[in-house]
């Protein structure tokens, strides 16, 4: 969920709700960061270079193909095809490559993306989306 993403309380789904125990999930930006290596300040580019309402998935389908391309030979166990998590793991590495992850980037868009300006442009009104009022 986009929810995840956001500097804001913990997100608990709604969709994982057990009525009758009244449990539910919990998602934990930090500890999603600390498993896939990134900071949390990245995670509004990840969720653009996977397409959400703001870029869609066909904006970005060039820089994910590359770096599902990158991913496969650094990782020789990879599938012929590419399911959904291969290519998630592959923007991530590529994210994690990109600038700073400790936040001192100025940039919303890293210049090592290499993205023409168009999807630049689009691409920072995507990350803008996720940046709440004050941030």
């Amino acid at each position: 969920s986009d929810y995840i993403i956001y500097d804001s309380a913990p997100y608990l789904s709604v969709a994982k709700l057990q009525i009758n125990s009244l449990t539910t999930v919990m998602y934990d930006r930090q500890k999603l960061c600390t498993t896939i290596g990134l900071a949390v300040t990245q995670l509004p580019l990840l969720a653009c270079l996977l397409g959400n309402d703001v870029v869609s998935e066909e904006h970005v389908r060039q820089i994910r193909n590359s770096a599902v391309e990158t991913y496969r030979r650094a990782s020789p166990a990879a599938y012929p095809r590419a399911p959904h998590g291969q290519v998630v793991l592959a923007v991530t590495r590529l994210v994690s490559t990109l600038g700073s992850p400790d936040g001192e980037q100025t940039e919303l868009v890293p210049w090592s993306l290499n993205a023409p300006v168009p999807l630049r442009d689009l691409l920072k009104k995507g990350i803008s989306s996720y940046l709440l009022p004050g941030q």
